[in-house]
């Protein structure tokens, strides 16, 4: 068992491979309720790379990303991530975001009814897949604030993530992946998929959606890697937040 918990290296780094990915991605697909999500509301958004890099931004330490799910609002995608920069705090996750306004992908897409539900139908999306990123939104909290109390449910009526958050860390204090990342020229944004774990039974019962960011190039397209030297190229949302401290309320 100890084995299978290392499978998508979540201990020690963000770091995975393209087919790790895949296999993220396709066990996300065989969630029939989230399979659901994937062919008719998203699969995955494209955001600006700016927004993860500390360079760019004062008093950077890592950036939230916030599950969203719109059914009525037209001027927001039905399911994305609404981002900020701040700051994670292990032992008192926070419920609702911290700043007044949040960025969000102006297009997310949907994993479509030309590609088969197979990890060979995701590694062909994965090449196919071609969106110019132009520029981030802009959301009200309130907004966001909405639009986390609509989480999805598994088949047995329990709710996905015990967080409505995922927390990319980017500090002097922790591995530098994210700064290996963006060290590639190629990248003109970050286009992330929504996976799920169910590695082990740990994960599994953990019901977590997972999020996994891949270079994307000037013409839209996902740069993938081509040897086992770029596989850095994917990243892993690490296993933020983690199962949450028995005295904390989980909505």
């Amino acid at each position: 068992m100890e084995k299978e918990k290392n499978k998508f290296g979540i201990k020690d780094h963000y770091k995975i491979s393209l087919k790790d990915t895949v296999a993220l991605i396709y066990a996300f697909l065989k969630q029939k309720p989230l399979h659901e999500i994937a062919r008719n509301e998203a699969i995955g958004g494209t955001i600006s790379k700016d927004f993860f890099d500390k360079n760019k931004i004062i008093d950077y330490i890592g950036t939230m990303g916030w599950f969203c799910r719109n059914s009525q609002n037209e001027n927001f995608p039905k399911f994305f991530l609404a981002f900020e920069t701040g700051n994670y705090n292990p032992s008192n996750v926070p419920r609702v975001p911290q700043s007044d306004h949040l960025n969000f992908p102006h297009h997310t897409f949907v994993y479509e009814s030309k590609y088969e539900d197979t990890e060979a139908g995701i590694y062909s999306m994965l090449n196919c897949l071609q969106y110019k990123w132009l520029s981030d939104g802009q959301i009200p909290k309130k907004e966001v604030k909405s639009y986390l109390k609509n989480k999805p449910r598994d088949i047995r009526g329990k709710k996905y993530n015990r967080y409505r958050c995922n927390f990319f860390e980017n500090s002097a204090t922790v591995l530098n992946d994210i700064d290996e990342f963006l060290k590639n020229d190629e990248i003109e944004a970050i286009r992330y998929f929504f996976g799920y774990d169910d590695s082990d039974l740990d994960h599994y019962n953990s019901n977590r959606i997972r999020v996994i960011l891949m270079g994307v190039d000037k013409e839209g397209k996902n740069i993938l890697p081509v040897d086992t030297v770029k596989e850095t190229y994917s990243l892993l949302q690490n296993s933020w937040p983690p199962p949450p401290p028995k005295i904390q309320t989980i909505e």
